[in-house]
């Protein structure tokens, strides 16, 4: 049993599980890597590894709350959801567009470089994405830019290499669990919702 496995856990095994359960719950994703170095060399995270060793007890324990805990090998990403539902962000327009665009930058760039894991760019550079696929049609403020690459950082979508997030050439990476926060179904609907067509075939956007 899964609860006799957490018994037998030393007490300092304890309160580090329940800072990861806590950790799951507010960032949704943790990574088997650390991505924030200059130098571009990844870095091992000790806390996946400490979740994957106790898989089970973490599995069981969000399993009674409804909660279901992921592991995807190939990206080497745990994924946390709510399977009732709850506990979701709810995004404005600009944010979900943001997400989008870095989905595709994302699948664009490994299409180029299909053993790399993440993807290596800078604020200025998803920004003129945006504009290029005509999601914005001019350069947003800095302000609700911040608010959005904080949103992202905060739930381990992206992270940053260098610079503050006010500044828009800050190296920043993509994380591989933006495959996790936009599918390829999702990519569809938020095409289809944000820009709708007239009668006449004209784009209106949502």
């Amino acid at each position: 049993m899964w609860l006799e496995k957490y018994q037998k856990l030393s007490s300092i095994d304890r309160d580090k599980f329940g800072e990861l359960a806590n950790e799951l719950l507010n960032k949704n994703f943790i990574l088997a890597y650390h991505y924030d170095n200059k130098n571009r060399v990844r870095r091992p995270n000790s806390n996946y590894n400490f979740i994957v060793r106790n898989f089970e007890i973490f599995e069981n324990y969000f399993k009674m709350t409804h909660y279901k805990l992921e592991r995807d090998d190939n990206y080497h990403v745990i994924s946390l959801s709510n399977e009732l539902g709850y506990n979701h962000q709810k995004m404005d327009k600009y944010t979900t567009l943001f997400l989008l665009t870095l989905r595709l930058m994302y699948d664009e760039a490994k299409e180029q470089a299909a053993t790399s894991e993440v993807v290596y760019t800078t604020t200025s550079q998803i920004i003129y994405k945006m504009i290029d696929l005509k999601l914005i049609d001019k350069k947003p403020t800095i302000k609700s830019t911040v608010d959005v690459l904080r949103f992202m950082v905060s739930h381990n979508i992206i992270t940053k290499i260098d610079k503050s997030l006010d500044d828009f050439s800050a190296n920043l990476v993509i994380l591989p669990t933006i495959l996790f926060v936009i599918s390829n179904e999702k990519i569809n609907a938020i095409f289809q919702i944000m820009f709708k067509r007239d009668e006449n075939g004209n784009d209106i956007e949502a």
